[in-house]
């Protein structure tokens, strides 16, 4: 559930609307795989600015390309998955910990 959100922020944020209820984690992955790609032809500043704004660390975005034997689509398209994941955990604690303190 929490990865099918965070593949959603990650494709709204490259203008990309995927059907989520009709199309399973992976087929909307491979969607954002596609869009990242292109923009890497043809937008490379637009995708650097949409890095930016989801807050990918730069050096460890570095290291992972340097060593991942994957396509660099297909890994910047799951470090944006990854970290939109740690953004809604970290949302949920601070949610969870405020409610805690209103009790």
């Amino acid at each position: 559930m929490e990865k099918d959100e965070a593949l959603k922020w990650s494709l709204q944020l490259l203008e990309s609307q995927p059907d989520l209820l009709d199309s399973s984690f992976e087929e909307n992955r491979t969607q954002l795989i596609l869009v990242v790609d292109q923009l890497i032809q043809n937008d490379f500043n637009k995708l650097i600015n949409i890095l930016y704004r989801i807050d990918v660390d730069e050096q460890k975005l570095k290291a992972a390309l340097f060593e991942n034997p994957l396509p660099p689509a297909e890994t910047i398209a799951d470090m944006m998955i990854e970290r939109q994941l740690q953004k809604i955990k970290f949302r949920k604690m601070y949610k969870d910990r405020n409610n805690d303190q209103e009790i």
